[in-house]
């Protein structure tokens, strides 16, 4: 089970990012099921501060790579968070794409 955030940047100074926070061994195999099935890159945070040695994040950052993984998250879905479904919107309706 992860936890996830979405974070759409309001200036042009950081990335936009998914994130998912949870036990290192999930996320280690998401990691890994992301980057092979969608060819994304993704960070795993070292061990977070005040938190268990097991819990870590899962960091996608980037506008193509975010919108990459919410398209996959998103195809076909019934069943998301409202607030998170529209952060993803803003990701794949913003302006200047790169």
């Amino acid at each position: 089970d992860g936890d996830g955030h979405i974070y759409v940047p309001k200036n042009n100074f950081l990335k936009f990012c998914i994130g998912f926070s949870g036990d290192v061994t999930f996320l280690t195999k998401l990691k890994d099921n992301i980057e092979k099935l969608l060819n994304i890159n993704c960070c795993l945070s070292k061990k977070l501060k005040n938190k268990s040695e097991n819990v870590r994040t899962l960091y996608i950052y980037g506008g193509k790579q975010s919108e990459m993984l919410g398209d996959f998250l998103y195809k076909n879905a019934t069943l998301y968070l409202t607030r998170k479904y529209h952060k993803y919107l803003e990701i794949k309706n913003r302006p200047n794409k790169r």
